[in-house]
């Protein structure tokens, strides 16, 4: 999988010469970049406390540890060194279906770690199928990658690796057995955000670690241990201020993803620059370089990565407190939520798919402070000012400038909120923040049953929609296209296969836009993925990506022959006005050729409408009379 993508870093240099951009004066602004984020790291601030431990409730979580004591008896202690790297990796579909865990311990191997300076100690389970020839399904167990050789050194049995017992363990065993002045701890697999959090283990019906497990492994397996020099997470959507919050009381620094991760995660040839004198925040702008480079500056794939600060990150749930405090003077009062209701649609959202599967309600903090300036000037520049103490790194490709630190914010899972909302209570974070989340949970949800009187001036988001009759039913159209990005070709609409697909964007970066398509595959709900792109305008499929619940898959899955595929497609009567919901088409056999993307014209009885979207996301449909010159509607 990933050394499909390295061979692009190779030629990023001499992309970015055609593209006319002066190579040396990046790399120097590069340099500049990282040269001021240690200047942040080496800032001697007091730490920010926003959340105490003894708020936290515990009791109804899992706790199953394995025996330590027995596993530490068959390994020599090392003598010390200056880091240990955990790795903790749950496989998951990640390396059953794709292989991704074995691609990374190769790049682990291939990168001639400095073992005088280093221990890389890890441990696997998690996945049904294990795509190389040491790695077992059939336990969980610890290794040490040694001279470029995975080593085994004990198995602990199947374990649940969505169990905090399990990861508390592990980091026991590994700072006991591997000495060390500094450890950094690697979370390897899929991510969910705030609400989700870490994991998912196949052999334990996909058992995840929500955040207060991963508070409960931290506080147990760190007990009266220093504090971890770096925590990261090769993971989906992991760089928020909740899981920072939890973090800073275990851990200097944490490296993060805001957004999802391709499926080939990180580079870890970033080992190779590890010496014994690097700090924390050193490491970390590595782990986000070389995740970076790997995929080159003329990916389409959208990338994110932020190195925090966490003995800061409480500042910043403390700053968003305060703005949505004032916020929520305006909750109560329709016109008030109303403009409040835009600005939360306009944010940017990490995490989201199609109309389907768009319940992560992950936010850019900086952006979303950034559209309450106006209204909360004083307590927005606080926010701003936070985040600068707290995200002292971040790398992006994305069109808008986010400022590296997410928070959880609810919109479009609001149907979800019976469990997201105690879910978050429940991790004690700001008193405020959480006050707000609620209420403005329960104006939406009225918002959400009503429609906006046509005679109001309305914030309108805006797509292209086509809709195709239905023979049996008067008056009764089948949703056959969507158009929601800037580069789909117009006057013609995408088939997969020659089946239409409705293609809504989740996601753009400088190169292109990430569009998804509800579809089930193999009897499970997924969307498939495309890409397109300035330099690809018929644009490719990526693949599918699960729906999972909450936890967002890492990448997609490869379309393979002999795939069963059917698209959603939601029903509509224009003559009463209703939507009937979604339906599924007929599936399709992938063969040996596998999928294509093609772009064709209407049929003549289509019918070709605005899809209008307002701030409490209620959709309406506004008919063009005549869609020969649709284009001309914009």
């Amino acid at each position: 999988m990933k050394s499909r993508f390295l061979a692009i870093a190779g030629v990023s240099l001499a992309v970015a010469i055609a593209f006319g951009v002066s190579a040396t004066g990046r790399l120097k602004d590069e340099k500049a970049k990282r040269s001021q984020a240690i200047e942040l790291a080496n800032r001697e601030l007091p730490p920010v406390s926003v959340r105490g431990a003894e708020d936290v409730d515990f009791s109804n979580l899992n706790w199953n540890p394995w025996d330590v004591g027995l596993a530490l008896s068959e390994v020599e202690t090392r003598e010390e060194k200056p880091f240990t790297i955990l790795v903790y990796m749950n496989g998951s579909d990640l390396e059953s279906e794709d292989g991704a865990a074995t691609d990374d311990l190769e790049e682990m191997s291939r990168a001639k770690l400095d073992e005088t300076a280093a221990s890389l100690v890890l441990f696997t389970g998690g996945a049904s199928r294990w795509q190389n020839d040491t790695v077992s399904d059939q336990e969980c167990a610890l290794w040490e990658m040694s001279k470029g050789n995975l080593v085994k050194l004990a198995s602990v049995g199947q374990r649940n690796m969505g169990d905090p017992g399990t990861l508390a363990s592990f980091i026991q065993f590994g700072t006991q057995a591997f000495p060390a002045q500094k450890t950094m701890l690697v979370l390897w697999d899929h991510g969910g955000g705030s609400i989700a959090g870490y994991g998912q283990d196949e052999n334990f019906r996909n058992s995840a670690l929500t955040l207060l497990d991963l508070n409960l492994a931290f506080e147990r397996g760190l007990y009266e241990m220093p504090k971890l020099e770096l925590l990261g997470f090769d993971s989906c959507l992991m760089a928020s201020v909740e899981m920072a919050v939890v973090a800073a009381n275990y851990a200097k620094y944490m490296v993060a993803s805001e957004d999802l991760e391709p499926g080939g995660g990180w580079d870890y040839s970033f080992l190779r620059e590890l010496d014994g004198g690097m700090s924390g925040a050193e490491l970390g702008i590595h782990v986000a370089d070389a995740y970076m480079s790997q995929y080159g500056r003329n990916t389409n794939e959208i990338l994110t990565m932020s190195l925090l600060d966490l003995s800061q990150a409480g500042a910043v749930m403390n700053s968003i407190g305060d703005l949505m405090k004032k916020a929520k003077n305006n909750v109560g009062d329709p016109s008030g939520f109303k403009v409040l209701a835009k600005k939360r649609r306009g944010t940017k959202t990490f995490g989201e798919g199609s109309p389907r599967d768009n319940e992560s309600d992950m936010v850019d903090i900086g952006l979303m402070a950034e559209s309450l300036q106006d209204l909360f000037p004083e307590e927005a520049q606080k926010v701003f000012e936070a985040l600068g103490r707290t995200v002292i790194y971040n790398r992006h490709n994305l069109e808008e400038d986010a400022q590296g630190l997410s928070a959880f914010y609810i919109y479009g899972g609001k149907d979800l909120a019976e469990y997201t909302l105690p879910t978050y209570e429940s991790l004690k974070m700001d008193e405020e923040y959480t006050n707000y989340l609620k209420s403005f949970y329960e104006m939406l949800s009225n918002a959400g049953h009503r429609s906006s009187s046509p005679s109001e001036p309305e914030f309108k988001e805006k797509a292209l929609s086509a809709w195709t009759p239905i023979d049996t039913f008067d008056g009764e159209y089948t949703l056959v296209g969507i158009k929601s990005g800037e580069l789909q070709p117009l006057k013609f609409w995408p088939k997969i296969n020659g089946n239409p697909v409705c293609l809504y964007l989740v996601d753009s970066s400088e190169r292109g836009e990430k569009l998804a398509a509800p579809a089930r595959r193999n009897e499970r709900d997924c969307d498939i993925m495309v890409s397109i792109s300035d330099s690809n305008p018929g644009g490719r499929v990526l693949g599918a990506r699960q729906k999972d619940g909450l936890v967002i898959q890492k990448g997609c899955d490869a379309l393979e022959e002999g795939d069963e595929i059917a698209f959603y497609y939601l029903k509509r009567d224009f003559a009463k006005g209703q939507d009937i919901g979604w339906e599924l088409g007929e599936s399709f056999t992938v063969g040996k050729k596998g999928v294509t993307l093609a772009w064709e014209s209407l049929p003549q009885d289509a019918k070709v409408s605005w899809q209008e979207t307002d701030e409490f996301g209620n959709v309406s449909y506004q008919e063009l009379e005549n869609p020969e010159r649709f284009e001309d509607a914009s």
